[in-house]
């Protein structure tokens, strides 16, 4: 498959893999067969592509027993980096959570921006 610039639809019945696709798409799944690549260069273990590619997804399933910086650790480990730790570490600081990573996750707030809570 193929995607070229523009507005893409992803339409099918429940079941048919729409979530899976983009899951593998976006790097945060492995096919289980073949490849998967964006521009050329595979998305799977290549944190290169999350520089220009996110996925949003419609449920978000967490683990709110886990602290943040548990939960950040788990998936730059899963993703085979290198020195995990210290990249949990300059993610947390990215996002300005370094005084909350020792929470757990359960505990934080959905709510975004500067606006009326």
């Amino acid at each position: 498959m193929s995607i070229g610039p523009g507005v893409t639809g992803l339409l099918g019945p429940n079941g048919a893999g729409k979530t899976t696709l983009l899951a593998m798409m976006s790097g945060f799944m492995a096919p289980s067969s073949g490849s998967l690549s964006l521009d050329g260069k595979p998305v799977w273990h290549n944190t290169s592509t999350y520089k220009t590619l996110g996925l949003v997804p419609e449920r978000e399933i967490s683990f709110g027993y886990l602290t943040g910086r548990q939960f950040v650790l788990a998936k730059a480990e899963l993703h085979g980096l290198k020195d995990a730790g210290a990249a949990a570490d300059r993610a947390l600081a990215f996002v300005e959570l370094t005084d909350a990573a020792n929470r757990n996750i359960s505990t934080y707030s959905k709510v975004c921006g500067s606006g009326p809570s």
